[in-house]
């Protein structure tokens, strides 16, 4: 943490550094209430520069277990060659966090046990900073670095859970390795070229992340992401958009408790939307978002124009690397054949689908979402509910 120590100060320096009048902004609150995890709130406020020449953002996550999060993000252009300088910094202490192994359907999972069996404590703070600037027309590169510190362990004697927990199972059988059983530090560096016109936005980046704390870690990943969005029909009633992604571990594997990290986010950070967090955790994955919106009627009122909007979605992700597969057979049965199994478990396509509906003005937002993975293994029902409100 204290090798960290420059790197935070300098994020909070920069923050601290930006002033700016005549804001404006907004506020976002959201829960969610998942049939597993249970039920997660938080809000989000932002202001906004004058012509968009800074975004100021605060977060706040909390749940029904006890978890809270706070975020603190800023972005704003400088002025030096259409350099663009995006910092955040943000800390999660949650005393039920969600563990349920690798790969996936590798780790079969009881839907009727305990929920505590498949929970840690974790808290973890992250801060990251990137520059990004203008090559050619719509195409930016972006450089930066990223902070982890994680602090993981078994989860209190409050919760009235006294067997050994998955996260207890794993540590016993060595497949979290004794150096980060109980987390630990991470800096990587991260490169990119980023691309955004009306109908097609794309993004790659590669994260490399060197040895420095010794604890065997050292590793390069390389993401991509293409999103593609079309409107169509009467008005442009309707628009099609679909979103392709992947990651992929080049050298070396990172630390169990950074495995579903996405380098470039898609809806949040989800790798797949409406499973249980931390279910699908592998080396490398390629997934596929698809998003229909329907405008369903128009309406004027109290000064406002206002749009019922149905998105129907569905999702798929694979698994295109495993993680300590290996190690995994051998703990399980002592026999490498077992491998060959859990192979095919792993390699089992992810999917889920839902609908959501949205009713929106230019300053006012409220929606209502619902959904399920299609594997009773990757959760059950999944419900969000959501209100914007701008000034």
């Amino acid at each position: 943490m204290k090798k960290a120590l420059p790197f935070l100060l300098l994020l909070s320096l920069s923050v601290s550094a930006f002033a700016e009048v005549r804001w404006r902004g907004g506020i976002e609150s959201a829960a969610q209430l998942d049939a597993g995890p249970g039920l997660h709130y938080g809000l989000r406020a932002d202001a906004l520069a004058p012509d968009d020449e800074g975004l100021f953002r605060l977060g706040t996550l909390f749940s029904d277990k006890g978890a809270a999060g706070f975020s603190l993000c800023w972005d704003a252009h400088l002025p030096l060659a259409g350099l663009r300088l995006s910092t955040r910094l943000a800390s999660l202490d949650d005393p039920f966090s969600p563990f349920y192994g690798f790969n996936g359907a590798a780790e079969e999972r009881n839907s009727d046990a305990d929920p505590a069996h498949n929970a840690f404590h974790k808290a973890h703070l992250q801060a990251s900073m990137e520059v990004s600037a203008p090559i050619s027309g719509a195409l930016r590169w972006q450089a930066g670095f990223r902070c982890h510190y994680v602090d993981a362990g078994r989860i209190s004697s409050v919760y009235g859970f006294e067997s050994a927990t998955l996260y207890d199972r794993y540590k016993t059988l060595d497949l979290l390795r004794k150096e980060e059983q109980t987390g630990g530090e991470r800096i990587s560096t991260l490169i990119g070229l980023n691309y955004e016109s009306e109908h097609i936005a794309a993004a790659l980046a590669a994260d490399i992340s060197p040895d420095l704390f010794r604890d065997g870690n050292a590793y390069t990943r390389l993401g991509g992401r293409v999103s593609l969005s079309q409107a169509f029909g009467r008005e442009e009633r309707f628009r099609l958009q679909a979103t392709l992604f992947g990651q992929h571990s080049l050298s070396g594997q990172a630390p169990w408790y950074l495995l579903d990290e996405l380098l470039l986010p898609v809806h949040d950070g989800a790798l797949l939307r409406c499973a249980l967090p931390g279910r699908l955790a592998a080396r490398g994955y390629a997934g596929a978002n698809i998003d229909f919106h329907a405008v369903l009627m128009a309406f004027h009122s109290a000064s406002r124009e206002w749009k019922l909007e149905a998105v129907p979605f569905c999702d798929l992700l694979l698994l295109t690397q495993t993680y300590r597969l290996h190690e995994m057979a051998l703990a399980s049965l002592g026999d490498t054949d077992y491998e060959q199994y859990l192979r095919r478990r792993t390699h089992l396509p992810h999917e889920s689908a839902g609908l959501k509906l949205q009713l929106n003005a230019p300053d006012r937002g409220l929606w209502l979402q619902a959904g399920a993975p299609f594997h009773r293994e990757d959760g059950l029902l999944c419900l969000n509910l959501g209100i914007r409100f701008a000034f």
